[in-house]
C-alpha cells in the first residue's frame, strides 16, 4: 500500500475507533459516570467552539493567551516524551486543530449517548432502535468530519473559513461579531 492509502485508512479508523471507544464506554461505565463524563465533554466541546468563534476566526496571528498555552503544551511535552511538538502557524491552523478536538469528542459523546438512550428505551425496541440508529449516524458523520480535518492538519492547511464558522448558537457563551 502507498503512503497516503494508509493514511486514509488510519484517519477512518481512527474516527470509527472513538465511535467504538465512546460506545464501550457507556456500555461498560455506570450509567451516573457516564452521564459525568458526557457532561464534561459537553462543556469542552462548548469551550472549544467558543474559542473558535471569539479567539480565533478572521486573524492571522494567535492572541497571546493561545501562544503562552501552546509554549506550556510543547514544554509539558518535551519534558513527557523527550520530543517537542510542532509549532502550529496561524490562528486558522490552531481552530482547524480546534475543530478535531470537537469532531473527536462529539463523535464519541454520541457513541455514548446512542448506547445510554437504546438501554433506557428497553421497553420499546422499535424506538429505542430507531434512537440507536440515529445518533449512531450522527456519530459516524463527526468521524467522517474528523477524517477531513485530520487530513487537512496532515497537509499543513487549515480548513476554509465557511467550515471553521459553521458553530450552532448553543456552542457558545457570548458572541462576538466583529465589525468590519
Amino acid at each position: 500500500m502507498t503512503e497516503p492509502v494508509r493514511l486514509a485508512m488510519f484517519r477512518v479508523l481512527t474516527g470509527a475507533a472513538l465511535v467504538a471507544v465512546g460506545s464501550a464506554f457507556a456500555f461498560l461505565a455506570p450509567p451516573s459516570v457516564t452521564a459525568v463524563a458526557l457532561l464534561l465533554a459537553l462543556l469542552r466541546v462548548c469551550w472549544l467552539e467558543d474559542n473558535i468563534k471569539s479567539d480565533l476566526l478572521g486573524r492571522e496571528d494567535l492572541p497571546p493567551n493561545h501562544v503562552n498555552a501552546a509554549r506550556r503544551r510543547r514544554a509539558a511535552l518535551r519534558a513527557l516524551t523527550g520530543r517537542a511538538g510542532a509549532r502550529m502557524r496561524g490562528a486558522a491552523l490552531v481552530a482547524t486543530a480546534m475543530r478535531g478536538q470537537v469532531q473527536a469528542l462529539s463523535a464519541a459523546a454520541l457513541a455514548a449517548l446512542a448506547v445510554i438512550v437504546a438501554r433506557g428505551a428497553a421497553e420499546h425496541p422499535v424506538i429505542a432502535l430507531l434512537l440507536l440508529g440515529g445518533l449512531l449516524w450522527a456519530a459516524l458523520r463527526r468521524a467522517d468530519g474528523l477524517t477531513a480535518t485530520l487530513a487537512h492538519l496532515d497537509a499543513g492547511r487549515a480548513l476554509p473559513e465557511h467550515v471553521l464558522s459553521q458553530v450552532p448558537d448553543w456552542a457558545h457563551s457570548y458572541r462576538v461579531d466583529r465589525e468590519d
